[in-house]
């Protein structure tokens, strides 16, 4: 959804690289809104949508006008590529392995996915759809090998790719193993994080069409990845959150059997009614939050395993909850899309090129047991 068209003139593969070293952003108003979060300005103009952080001190970012982003902290060097023919591209999803080794995949036409494994210096074309209508609103890595890319509906029915050699090459699950989506219904590519893949379940939030209720649809992971088929993909209603063109789940988190999931409607940012729904039976059931719920539309939600807390964000702020239900400000700050690196730090890239990063330790005073 949200579909920006493009006309490539150019499908020659190659890559122009600017360095530059770049500090905390030093803005006031920034700051002040901003709480603990350590603010870095990557871009003066995209809209970081893909987020993948490696550490406290190295992120990938990508985003809109073509823009992928590798960012070192330490060096304060930020390393902007650009890959031939994408120059205008929306490019909303990507994962990495390292500070080498990463893949993206564009949302919009070209439907197309690229990989370098020489931190962006070039860029290898792995897949391209040959489908004008394909339009790719996530892509999620399970291990080193083991990814999904999930797009809009073709002809009704969801487009899925699977990849198992680490994104080398992909294989388009047929049209009919795929499941059938109401007339109108889709994904939303605002921040690679309505696909929640892990090791026994695949969930996909979805919204769009008018009136009703929001979905989200599961299926075993080792039978998407093994021999599945439309019948395999059960739906689940999300009463708490309704579904329009622009409304419906952004964003899905897990911890143990409990999902939380945030959206809302992205054309109504302060929009508190119908942006958080709670399972706590791996997906089966949806309920109402029993606490406070979160404060405006949410574009973003994780799990941090490490201090037990839900942290999610979108354009008007960031939350932080201890149990999904019930959430206070962490922050005015807000961003588009969130990450968690391995160290537990956590990242957040938005509007404007901004990205921000906030320690494990800052978000237990935020929300202290």
């Amino acid at each position: 959804m949200w579909k920006r068209w493009l006309l490539v003139r150019s499908l020659n593969i190659a890559c122009v690289f600017l360095s530059v070293f770049m500090g905390v952003v030093l803005n006031t108003d920034i700051s002040s809104q901003g709480a603990d979060w350590n603010t870095f300005q990557l871009h003066p103009r995209s809209s970081l949508r893909g987020i993948y952080p490696i550490d406290s001190n190295n992120l990938w970012v990508c985003g809109s006008e073509g823009v992928v982003i590798r960012y070192s902290r330490r060096d304060e060097q930020v390393t902007l590529g650009h890959i031939s023919g994408l120059e205008h591209a929306e490019i909303r999803s990507i994962h990495a392995w390292d500070d080498k080794n990463a893949i993206i995949a564009t949302s919009g036409q070209p439907a197309c996915i690229f990989k370098t494994s020489d931190g962006g210096v070039s860029w290898k074309e792995v897949y391209r759809s040959s489908n004008s209508n394909s339009f790719f609103n996530g892509l999620k890595f399970l291990g080193s090998d083991k990814g999904v890319v999930f797009g809009d509906p073709i002809d009704g029915r969801m487009e899925l790719l699977i990849t198992r050699d680490a994104g080398a090459t992909w294989r388009r699950i047929p049209s009919a193993d795929a499941p059938l989506l109401l007339q109108g219904e889709a994904g939303f590519a605002a921040s690679n994080s309505s696909l929640l893949l892990t090791d026994d379940f695949v969930w996909i939030g979805l919204g769009g069409t008018e009136g009703g209720n929001a979905a989200v649809l599961s299926i075993p992971t080792n039978q998407l990845f093994e021999s599945s088929s439309a019948s395999d993909w059960k739906r689940t209603e999300v009463r708490s959150i309704s579904r329009s063109p622009s409304r419906g789940i952004f964003s899905l988190a897990r911890s143990g059997n409990k999902l939380v999931a945030v959206g809302g409607d992205y054309k109504q940012p302060f929009e508190r009614e119908g942006t958080l729904s709670l399972s706590d039976s791996l997906g089966a059931t949806w309920r109402q939050s029993k606490g406070t719920g979160v404060r405006a539309f949410r574009s973003a939600i994780l799990y941090h395993p490490g201090i037990s807390r839900w942290i999610c964000t979108g354009p008007t702020g960031t939350d932080i909850s201890q149990d999904g239900e019930t959430w206070i400000p962490l922050s005015e700050l807000g961003f588009h899309t969130l990450g968690l690196a391995k160290d537990g730090s956590v990242w957040g890239a938005g509007a404007d090129g901004l990205a921000g990063q906030i320690d494990a330790q800052t978000l237990l005073r935020a929300m202290p047991k």
